[in-house]
């Protein structure tokens, strides 16, 4: 996961500071109604963490979004599952963009015994977050948020009860869409391909700021850099070096816009030797000066 020093975070804590959320039930928030992203998550113009499970189903319009520095495109009824620790962010959004958004920790759920299906979720989500099921599903998703509502606004003895399990309904159906049984029926060496690509995303999250070198990853997923670079690439379309340094640059780009952080104190977090390496380094990846995007 990435440093949380470095990015600012996003989850049920900040729903609740914007007032968005309908739900008085620890670990779950459930905003009022479909939003933007411009006001359920203001911070997210610049990556943040996500410290939460969020869902996302676009109601309205289109936008573009970086999760995990991978791009995204939403639309009608595509659905976005965010998990804890995943870097996000919002690149563009239409001005009648609206999003359906539900914040939870598992912690919420975590006296119900949990189907496979659903434990297995997270690893499907950390290789495709994104899908876009049929409007049929869509409607049944939307019909479940407003029971949860329904139910909450009802008075009853076992109310927050009846909720948490409408919540694990839902996940059923999201697991459900993300087919995890075509992830068990790969060949086992696409499932090690793909364990190679999750872990190195891990490791790169916990170690971007102090280690550049593929040959560091590599040696922690035990294979040569050779093969970590050409399993990587054929996974994503991109190399190690060029994930490495995205997500400097990401973080980076966090610390210029969202902190108060001198340019020399950046780049001294995140272990360049000094202001004008990585004044270099930046120029060379986007184009302008740490100043100069600072002040766009």
């Amino acid at each position: 996961m990435a440093k949380s020093e470095s990015f600012k975070k996003i989850g049920l804590p900040e729903f609740e500071k914007l007032g968005l959320n309908r739900m008085q039930i620890p670990g779950l928030a459930l905003l009022k109604r479909p939003v933007a992203f411009s006001e359920s998550m203001p911070a997210a113009i610049n990556p943040v963490i996500a410290s939460a499970n969020i869902l996302l189903l676009c109601k309205e319009g289109n936008a573009r979004v970086m999760c995990n520095l991978k791009e995204y495109s939403l639309q009608k009824n595509t659905l976005l599952f965010v998990l804890p620790n995943f870097l996000f962010q919002v690149l563009e959004e239409s001005e009648d963009f609206l999003v359906e958004c539900i914040a939870f920790s598992f912690d919420l759920v975590s006296d119900i015994r949990l189907p496979e299906d659903i434990a297995q979720i997270v690893q499907i989500v950390e290789i495709k977050p994104c899908l876009s099921p049929p409007a049929q599903q869509c409607s049944e998703f939307h019909q479940v948020i407003e029971l949860m509502k329904e139910q909450y606004h009802t008075p009853a003895l076992y109310r927050d009860s009846v909720v948490r399990y409408l919540l694990l309904a839902l996940l059923h159906k999201v697991s459900s869409w993300f087919s995890p049984n075509k992830v068990e029926n790969h060949p086992s060496a696409a499932k090690r391909d793909e364990e190679i690509y999750r872990r190195f995303m891990s490791l790169l999250f916990k170690h971007y700021r102090e280690k550049r070198e593929v040959r560091f990853y590599a040696d922690k997923l035990f294979v040569s850099p050779k093969y970590a670079s050409k399993i990587i690439t054929r996974l994503t379309g991109k190399s190690p070096q060029g994930w490495i340094q995205e997500m400097v640059i990401t973080a980076a780009k966090s610390m210029i816009k969202g902190s108060n952080m001198s340019i020399s104190q950046i780049a001294n977090e995140l272990n360049f030797a000094n202001q004008s390496f990585f004044g270099t380094f930046f120029r060379k990846h986007t184009g302008m000066s740490p100043l100069e995007y600072r002040q766009m």
